[in-house]
């Protein structure tokens, strides 16, 4: 009996070792890619932003047009962010990752304007049917009044 709760607490830890590597990996990678968003915005950095986005969004005819609003929408240089929120999931066939997609949610960006935005990323790290969607997809910015700027489009 003793035997098996020794092997219960050790399945137990190395799931929960393995599973908290995967979360951490994926908030830093989150992180990494949220600030580059913040970076771009902060600087009207229209071609760094660009380069963000997965293939098949950058072939989008009008992303330079949204990337444009995007950057009017936003005013301001940022004074103040909180570390994002990042979440995902993942499909697994064999044991092996086809597909992980992320939500990044920066809340509450305050910027030397007065104003206050929400800026939420999605994308995908890895899709092995399709690696042209690999990067940034969508950024959705909300200003606090609730109105919505849109840059790319989220693929399923």
């Amino acid at each position: 009996m003793k035997s098996y709760k020794k092997i219960l607490i050790v399945l137990l830890a190395t799931c929960l070792l393995l599973g908290t590597g995967c979360i951490m990996n994926e908030t830093t990678e989150g992180k990494k890619i949220g600030d580059e968003v913040l970076r771009c915005l902060n600087e009207d950095d229209t071609e760094g932003l660009k380069d963000i986005f997965c293939a098949e969004t950058q072939t989008s005819t009008d992303l330079d047009a949204q990337i444009e609003a995007g950057m009017d929408f936003f005013d301001g240089k940022v004074t103040k962010s909180y570390t994002p929120l990042v979440d995902g999931g993942e499909s697994v066939t064999n044991g092996e990752t086809d597909k992980q997609d992320y939500t990044i949610d920066y809340l509450n960006i305050k910027t030397d304007t007065g104003k206050t935005y929400e800026v939420i990323c999605s994308g995908y790290f890895i899709c092995k049917d399709n690696p042209d969607v690999i990067g940034v997809s969508e950024i959705d910015i909300y200003d606090e009044d609730g109105n919505l700027c849109k840059i790319g489009e989220c693929i399923d």
